[in-house]
């Protein structure tokens, strides 16, 4: 699995996840690419990933080697346990949520990797209601 084959957001999901955003900024410097820490910088990246071979090698080399236990966990679990863990489980309490989504990204089951969007809508969702302040009623 590739990450120039992740759709965008994803991608840039997984690499907000992953690398700070001066770690980022960095490694795309050591590549050549502008590479200033600014808000753009998982953009930047993510267009570097789809269209620069070296780079995204480097990225996924470092993603796979940071992360391989979790990765081969990620193998081994049964899908419908995933599954449930990614609709209702407690990820927040996780200790490596980058490692978890990069498991997901290059898990060899199609059915592991179509969660992953899943799952990211879901913390995104939980990320706005934590910091929204709803005005359409309160539950």
């Amino acid at each position: 699995m590739s990450l120039a084959t992740l759709p965008r957001p994803h991608l840039q999901s997984l690499l907000a996840a992953n690398f700070g955003q001066r770690s980022l900024a960095n490694r795309l410097q050591s590549h050549g690419y502008p590479g200033n820490a600014c808000c753009q910088t998982e953009t930047m990246a993510a267009d570097a990933l789809v269209h620069d071979p070296h780079f995204r090698r480097s990225v996924e080399w470092q993603l796979t080697l940071s992360h391989r236990d979790l990765c081969e966990t990620v193998a081994a679990a049964d899908l419908d346990l995933l599954r449930t863990y990614l609709l209702r489980g407690d990820y927040r309490k996780h200790p490596n949520l980058g490692g978890l989504l990069w498991a997901l990204a290059v898990d060899s089951r199609s059915q592991v990797r179509a969660s992953l969007g899943a799952f990211l809508e879901r913390i995104q969702r939980d990320a706005l209601r934590s910091l929204a302040k709803p005005q359409c009623g309160q539950s």
